[in-house]
């Protein structure tokens, strides 16, 4: 695992950055910030979730964190993409 740290951002607004030690770890990072700011997927109802690109020490974004909290790889999402950690798959 090559990641550093998980940047998080609602709208256009400031990003904040909080260091990781894994997929798991990001994705509660992302679920505890989204709850904590009353964020949503769409913004139709409130402000959007913008963030959730997990970097390395060199900057370059080596994986996504979705709304839904899994951890996609740095692509962009296509339908049957299986995600690096999904927070309900875990412990099943």
């Amino acid at each position: 695992m090559n990641q550093t740290g998980v940047m998080l951002r609602q709208d256009r607004g400031k990003a904040e950055w909080r260091p990781i030690d894994s997929w798991a770890h990001a994705s509660a990072h992302v679920r505890e910030y989204i709850h904590a700011h009353g964020l949503t997927a769409s913004g139709e109802t409130g402000p959007m979730f913008t963030g959730g690109n997990i970097k390395d020490v060199a900057g370059r974004i080596v994986a996504r964190v979705s709304y839904n909290g899994k951890v996609w790889g740095p692509e962009p999402w296509r339908t049957g993409a299986i995600p690096l950690f999904d927070p309900y798959a875990v412990g099943r």
